[in-house]
């Protein structure tokens, strides 16, 4: 058996009680998802990462075997994220760009097991007494407590230091933890959650209470926390001001791999309170919202009906296009920020974050002032406000790479006579359609229209190769690439 802990009062107007699930997780590489085959429980958590260029949409036991691409309207993954799977079945999964180079999935899930498993001997000797389970062995029937819709352990006292507490996947609209101070992982996950008050749990490692109602959420107070899923709420308010940013760690393996941060899904949450905005290099942007950016100042409660006003003018990366679509070529993007107050401000502070890295750009400006900077191209967002007063001015902007640019990689023929020698492009930067023009030895020649961002010439002999690319605004580049040959080695 296990040791008994000392549990603490604990109210909880609704728990419903389930086997605790597992977690698994497939990754998605350049051709493949791994692992392909994957046989889980019923209620099982499966997470996709490195989704991006990739997809898991689920398709027909059809689709899968003909490495086709139609969705059966099943799940549709586009971006790192999860599936709970609660019926038993298979499921099949194609990634849509890569399904015909057998880039497939599937996922066989099992009935559950009868018996649910009671992981504190505590917890188990309560639901004796009312009545749930007669014998102390870890393990209860879960039809004896399957239909359970509430229970009140406010006031047993066998509840006096828990420190371990997993409520997943219940209807729970409310719970009090304010005498529970030993409490270490708490576990809340797909519940109906709108408020969490955490403040007496100084001793709380792990918080996973992704798919709730939360608004707000301050762990100031909770400075040994060192993992968190908060995914998926409906959070403005996210305040990790505690002291101990320097424990939060890159989130590998959710519960038990590396310690970090995963709060995407939380669309009207922009700023995250913390510590030292440096901290940040500790967290995965793949775990939170594009919008989502690090502050030791977040301005939360700010409106911007107020007299602050911003324009904004952004300067995106031009070609010199053949087409006069641009007339003056601009090799670098930037924005310029001018405060146009109709009465006379001073000291506004101005921060710009680049949402792909969480880099924070600024400046301090006065009335009329014209605050420029060079930004890289990608998603930005401008934030502006009045310290110590209520007015707050926020805009999303972007920055737009227009010029054309591509890499490419050769393989070299086998021999210096041979024509099995290739070069593979792939253009980094431009818009669709490309026309291709290429010219190279022994009046090698060809023409293309509309190809795709990546392609591939082959059938090549060791030569100079001239390629010349444009894409539908008239950008257009030259590019001059040798390809050699493997010589013979005796």
């Amino acid at each position: 058996m296990k040791a008994l802990y000392t549990l603490l009062v604990l109210f909880i107007p609704f728990f419903g009680f389930s086997q605790a699930p597992t977690s698994h997780v497939v990754e998605a590489f350049v051709s493949d998802f791994s692992p392909s085959y994957l046989t889980v429980n019923q209620g099982d958590t499966v997470y996709f990462y490195g989704l991006g260029q990739s997809n898991a949409v689920e398709v027909s036991q059809q689709v899968y075997e003909d490495f086709g691409t139609q969705s059966n309207g099943g799940f549709a993954l586009y971006d790192d994220g999860f599936v709970v799977l609660s019926q038993v079945g298979t499921f099949y999964y194609v990634s849509t760009p890569f399904a015909g180079q057998g880039m497939v999935g599937q996922i066989t899930v099992l009935q559950s097991q009868n018996l649910t498993y009671v992981p504190d001997d505590n917890f188990e000797l309560a639901l004796i007494d009312l009545g749930y389970d007669d014998v102390l062995d870890n393990y209860v029937l879960t039809e004896s407590i399957n239909s359970v819709t509430s229970l009140s352990l406010g006031c047993n006292s066998y509840f006096i230091s828990l420190n371990y507490l997993y409520i997943n996947n219940n209807s729970i609209s409310s719970i009090d933890l304010s005498s529970n101070t030993l409490l270490t992982y708490f576990y809340c996950s797909n519940n109906l959650l709108a408020n969490l008050d955490l403040t007496n749990n100084s001793y709380l490692q792990s918080l996973f209470c992704f798919g709730n109602q939360l608004t707000t959420l301050d762990l100031s107070n909770n400075a040994n926390l060192e993992s968190l899923d908060v995914s998926n709420n409906s959070l403005y308010e996210l305040n990790l001001q505690n002291g101990n940013c320097q424990n939060f760690v890159h989130y590998v393996e959710e519960e038990f791999g590396e310690n970090g941060i995963i709060s995407y899904g939380n669309g009207q949450l922009d700023c995250i309170l913390v510590d030292d905005n440096q901290c940040t290099s500790n967290w995965s942007s793949q775990f939170i919202d594009p919008q989502h950016y690090f502050s030791e100042t977040c301005s939360y409660g700010g409106s911007d009906q107020c007299d602050l006003l911003i324009d904004i003018v952004t300067n995106d990366i031009l070609c010199s296009s053949d087409n006069d679509q641009f007339v003056n070529p601009n090799v670098q993007g930037s924005v310029s920020v001018n405060l146009n107050s109709s009465v006379n401000l001073a000291d506004v502070v101005v921060e710009i974050v680049n949402l792909n890295n969480q880099e924070i750009f600024g400046s301090i400006l006065d009335s009329f002032q014209i605050y420029t900077q060079i930004l890289a191209p990608g998603a930005y967002l401008l934030n502006a406000y009045l310290p110590n007063t209520n007015c707050f001015y926020s805009e999303y902007f972007n920055i737009v790479d227009y010029s054309l640019d591509l890499s490419y990689s050769t393989t070299p023929s086998s021999t210096i006579y041979s024509f099995d020698g290739s070069i593979f492009f792939n253009i980094i930067s431009g818009y669709p359609d490309y026309d291709i023009f290429v010219s190279g030895p022994a009046n090698y020649f060809y023409e293309a229209t509309s190809v795709n961002a990546q392609f591939e010439l082959s059938g090549l002999e060791t030569g100079d190769y001239f390629i010349e690319i444009t894409d539908s605004l008239g950008c257009g580049e030259s590019y001059q690439i040798f390809l050699n040959y493997n010589p013979l080695t005796f």
